[in-house]
């Protein structure tokens, strides 16, 4: 036996038009100030950093720096493995993985690293790819290209 809602049979089941119907979100004047194209984010922010704060670009060109070292880290890791997640990388280098996940997200995004067609599971217990390093990602990693 399947059970319904009392409602069900008192009222006819709205439209999605008209359930969002009158909702602000959909008015007018809030709706013409959304963007019409989504923002590209894809390239790293250069330094981030409040404009005319000295502490603020102190800590962005620390944060650059060492985020540079944990690229080169990653790469030189991968010349003695086969594949690695993100996950298993923060492990092996005892970086924290909320720093390797982007890292390596940025290494793809240069071309140094690809898919290898395996995943597995990561802390969270969510299935990660596992990511090798391409041909220029093993030249860099090697010190045969500048940075």
């Amino acid at each position: 036996m399947t059970r319904r809602h009392a409602h069900a049979d008192e009222r006819p089941r709205r439209s999605t038009e008209q359930q969002v119907e009158g909702l602000a979100l959909f008015q007018e004047p809030l709706a013409q100030t959304l963007p019409t194209e989504p923002r590209r984010t894809s390239q790293p922010m250069a330094l981030p950093h409040a404009p005319g704060s000295d502490t603020s670009e102190d800590a962005a060109e620390a944060m650059a720096s060492h985020a540079e070292r944990l690229r080169e880290r990653i790469l030189e890791l991968l010349l003695g493995h086969d594949n690695l997640t993100p996950d298993e990388a923060a492990t092996l280098l005892r970086e924290d993985r909320l720093a390797t996940r982007p890292a390596f997200s940025v290494l793809r995004g240069l071309g140094y690293l690809e898919h290898s067609g395996e995943r597995r599971r990561n802390v969270s217990g969510l299935r990660a790819h596992a990511l090798r390093l391409t041909a220029a990602g093993r030249r860099r990693a090697r010190g045969e290209v500048a940075a």
